[in-house]
């Protein structure tokens, strides 16, 4: 990612308030407080947490892309990125 992994922090709402995404797992405790059925409360509960997994994921694959290339780890940024996409696909089919 030639923009650079805070530029995909930022599209994942992790980093400013520009994103779409931005302060989401606050809009969805209140969607699953306003839920009347325990049946949606559970499978909604469930999601939910499979999203913010997926979004921590790739915004810390993200952050690590920013410093790969000054530690002495030797790992391309290019393979963090590319663990950010999956994880991001990954919250797309959730």
């Amino acid at each position: 990612c030639a923009a650079g992994g805070d530029n995909v922090r930022r599209y994942l709402g992790t980093v400013g308030l520009t994103s779409g995404l931005y302060g989401i797992s606050k809009v969805l405790k209140v969607l699953k407080d306003q839920s009347t059925s325990i049946d949606d409360i559970i499978e909604f509960s469930e999601l939910s947490e499979e999203l913010i997994a997926a979004i921590n994921q790739a915004d810390g694959s993200a952050y690590m892309a920013i410093f790969t290339t000054s530690s002495t780890s030797g790992v391309p940024p290019q393979r963090y990125f590319d663990d950010a996409k999956t994880e991001v696909k990954q919250a797309m089919k959730t």
